[in-house]
């Protein structure tokens, strides 16, 4: 009897398709998830010794970005004192972060950089505090759920699992890296994916709420404004002046809540220029001046030159305007946007957690393009070796001539730079061969004149505004001269009214004033005199300071100050003039030397109590 075959049924999720290919994101998910894989098993056999060679290398300073940023925000003057490199917003932000910190710890922090760095492992260190610690995980569940909702938004219409897809995003190298840090950028980049997928949208309000995220976005981090280019490129010309009035809103208001105003904008520009001249290895980072510069280190190595230390900034900002004219030219979205953010990494030195922009045109590409060609598959591979966490190791120091990590990524972004060229002279051909003509029509030239004249009127009325500001930033502190018969008091107040301690000798002590702003001031400085004098007669105080500078370049004294003493809490009050920058005034006293005796408060050495300096505006010039 034959018997009888019997059919098998598989599950359709379970057919295999032998003629189907690996869509482009799943190609990338799978390469994320195979990386990830051997770099938890490195870091297992290691029992984490090699983490911190994967990211920063100081392992007892994770989240520097953010906890020192609300430390730098404590005096309100971010850019004079610590030297931030965040926009004034982003220092907003952190102010009000830093105002959820308790006082009982804040009041311990100095007025220093070198201090706030030294405050890292101490009991003042703000990883070891549970309010600043929850305020950290915060942001970083914020983080998480804003990249993963703009992820889904961005690849709606893919094909597959895109659960995995956002998994993977999470867990790219830029992201880590952000995340390790605590940076930002972050933050910023659901703000630029929002903008580049509802720029264009039907709905009015989805349109200006994109313009506001690229402000915001830029207010916080500055180069995302590199992404209204897409702006110009749509001729959307009056969504562009709105941005940028959102923008310089985004700019200025913020300043107004710090003590150095207006003037803050100034100091931030200087201190990004300085940022960029003072690297100590310059050849570390993912600037186009930075890949210079590993070029002329590794011919310093043969031929004793010093190629690496030079200066090449010039060329980083004339890569990144290549590179934004080119994004004019391309014919797609995510070609667009992949030379947008290649000129954001090659204009100035950038450290790795930067790479987690190239995820914003991956995203695109996975939306626009559902096969890989000829013609796609070398900015595909590149975006996909930028994003993936790839188990490179670097040294503990940047001493080696050659890390792996560093050169690939600058090779890539070179050869990415090249294909950025090559396309957008592709698309000039097109155009030229269609007989297509950048035709400027009346509303275009409106728009212009427009912008124009809303960049006068600010420049103007900012000047003015500039001009007026009473309240410019400046800061002071009180150190007394040491002497045999130093005396330490704890009755002294810095600039943000908390004690300090000073030493006042029988010789004399001085006061700092810092200046911040660019032209003389005119400063009161106010104080009470202590007990601890011996008053069988007056005794006299004299101020001594540094004059305005003469016409021959020299410096000499302005006109010594000497006020007499003859009872305790005699409120003393002396009138400067200081330059901009840092000036010292000499105070001495002609009294007795003697040691203090806190019993009798007899043969005491002199003391300070409520020390105040205040401004009183710009010193008025006279002819």
């Amino acid at each position: 009897m034959m018997q009888k075959k019997v059919k098998t049924t598989r599950a359709p999720g379970l057919r295999l398709d032998k003629n189907r290919r690996l869509t482009p994101m799943q190609i990338y998910c799978w390469a994320t998830v195979a990386c990830l894989a051997v770099l938890l098993a490195i870091f297992l056999v290691s029992r984490g010794e090699l983490v911190h060679q994967f990211f920063f290398h100081d392992p007892s300073d994770t989240g520097m970005d953010f906890f020192h940023s609300i430390e730098y925000v404590k005096g309100r003057m971010p850019y004079g004192l610590f030297g931030t490199l965040y926009p004034p917003l982003a220092n907003l932000l952190f102010y009000v972060l830093y105002r959820f910190v308790p006082e009982s710890q804040s009041e311990k922090w100095a007025q220093s950089l070198q201090s706030s760095t030294n405050m890292k492992g101490s009991e003042q260190d703000l990883r070891l505090q549970q309010a600043t610690m929850l305020l950290f995980i915060f942001f970083v569940v914020l983080v998480v759920l804003g990249m993963i909702a703009m992820a889904e938004r961005a690849t709606r219409g893919c094909d597959g699992r895109r659960d995995l897809l956002m998994l993977c995003i999470v867990f790219s190298y830029g992201v880590l890296c952000g995340l390790e840090r605590g940076n930002i950028l972050l933050l910023c980049w659901p703000l630029m994916v929002f903008f580049v997928l509802y720029r264009n949208s039907q709905n009015p309000i989805l349109r200006e709420l994109a313009c506001l995220a690229l402000a915001v976005a830029a207010g916080l981090k500055l180069y995302p404004a590199f992404l209204g280019i897409l702006l110009l490129k749509d001729k959307n010309y009056i969504a562009a002046i709105r941005t940028v009035i959102y923008g310089i809103v985004c700019f200025i208001f913020p300043l107004f809540f710090f003590n150095e105003g207006l003037y803050g904008l100034t100091l931030w520009i200087r201190v990004l220029f300085a940022f960029s001249e003072n690297n100590v290895n310059p050849w570390v980072g993912n600037g186009f001046p930075n890949i210079i510069q590993s070029v002329g280190r590794l011919i310093d190595h043969f031929t004793g030159t010093r190629l690496a230390f030079g200066n090449y900034a010039i060329w980083g900002f004339m890569m990144a305007a290549l590179l934004l004219i080119c994004a004019m030219f391309m014919d797609c979205e995510w070609k667009c946007v992949t030379s947008i953010v290649l000129a954001i990494l090659m204009f100035q030195s950038q450290y790795d957690y930067v790479f987690c922009l190239f995820l914003i045109p991956l995203l695109l590409f996975f939306a626009q393009e559902k096969n890989l060609r000829r013609d796609n598959v070398l900015p595909y591979a590149l975006l996909v070796l930028f994003t993936i966490p790839l188990p490179l190791f670097r040294a503990d120091t940047p001493k080696p001539l050659f890390t792996v990590r560093n050169s690939l990524y600058h090779a890539a972004m070179i050869v990415l730079a090249v294909w950025c060229f090559a396309e957008a002279v592709r698309g000039l051909q097109h155009r030229t061969a269609t007989g297509k003509r950048a035709a400027v029509s009346r509303r275009q030239m409106r728009a212009t004149a427009v912008l124009a004249a809303v960049m006068v009127v600010a420049g103007v009325g900012g000047q003015q505004l500039w001009q007026r500001t009473h309240n410019w930033g400046f800061d002071y502190s009180y150190n007394g001269r040491l002497d045999a018969e130093g005396i330490q008091q704890k009755d002294v107040l810095d600039s943000d009214g908390n004690p300090v301690e000073a030493t006042w000798s029988g010789h004399g002590a001085y006061i700092m004033i810092y200046n911040h702003a660019p032209f003389t001031q005119r400063m009161t400085v106010t104080f009470q005199t202590g007990y601890g004098m011996d008053l069988k007669r007056a005794y006299t105080m004299t101020f001594e300071a540094p004059n305005l500078e003469d016409a021959d370049g020299t410096t000499g004294k302005q006109k010594q100050t000497d006020i007499k003493i003859d009872h305790e809490g005699q409120t003393v009050c002396y009138t400067v003039d200081v330059v901009p920058g840092q000036t010292q005034i000499d105070v001495s006293y002609d009294g007795p030397m003697a040691v203090y005796d806190a019993s009798s408060r007899k043969n005491g050495t002199f003391t300070v109590t409520n020390l105040v300096v205040a401004s009183e505006g710009a010193v008025e010039e006279t002819e």
